[in-house]
């Protein structure tokens, strides 16, 4: 019955309640909060923490107050939870050469590092999304204009799969049961559906410009 909100110009996690729609809670502390994850096991919130802070934050949601932190390299941005394994995984160290990234995995109950997935390719990526199961990782890689395939068990990159001459890809979301991966790009706007088997683009759509998230409404088919 919480909504977490993310105002990076506030630098605040805004608070609502979702039967009333009221704001109940400010949650002050931050630098730029990004993406997180709500820990239901322990009432906490996972705020990536990017700006000056480049940092994951650990939030007590019975308090609202910020508990623990976790410095990180330079560059922090998306992160993405498996409820698997109680990981987090969070975008950061852009190489020097800006040709690589890495993914610092987080252990969520210790709020320590647990491995890294490294070299993906490009100085950043954008949206990420983990299957049900927990085994792969879906993310935008957006300094090569492809979407990366990563095996969670090996910590591999195992698939690279190429963008229709579009670039700058934001929003993804993912259909298992359909066997369909949903990525937006902003040069030019473009909705497009990949066939998580093959890897291959089957559907191109026109979409909004300032794509940043999106989700898939299973019931409607949506």
């Amino acid at each position: 019955n919480r909504l977490f909100l993310a105002s990076e110009d506030q630098k605040t996690v805004e608070v609502f309640d979702l039967r009333t729609g009221e704001r109940v809670h400010r949650i002050k502390g931050f630098s730029q909060p990004l993406t997180m994850a709500f820990l239901p096991e322990s009432d906490r919130l996972i705020v990536t923490d990017g700006g000056e802070a480049n940092a994951v934050e650990l939030v007590d949601c019975k308090e609202y107050k910020i508990m623990s932190t976790l410095k990180l390299g330079s560059g922090v941005d998306h992160g993405v939870y498996n409820p698997v394994n109680k990981y987090f995984y969070v975008e950061n160290g852009g190489g020097p050469d800006g040709k690589t990234h890495v993914l610092t995995i987080i252990d969520t109950e210790s709020l320590k590092q647990a491995g890294e997935v490294a070299g993906l390719p490009g100085s950043s990526n954008e949206g990420m999304v983990i299957d049900r199961q927990g085994k792969r990782l879906y993310v935008n890689l957006t300094g090569t204009d492809e979407v990366g395939v990563i095996d969670l068990s090996t910590r591999q990159l195992i698939a690279r799969w190429p963008l229709p001459d579009v670039h700058v890809a934001h929003a993804i979301a993912l259909d298992e049961l359909n066997h369909r991966l949903f990525t937006a790009t902003r040069k030019p706007p473009q909705f497009i559906v990949f066939n998580t088997d093959t890897g291959k683009a089957v559907t191109i759509l026109p979409c909004v410009g300032m794509n940043s998230d999106m989700s898939l409404d299973v019931a409607r088919k949506r």
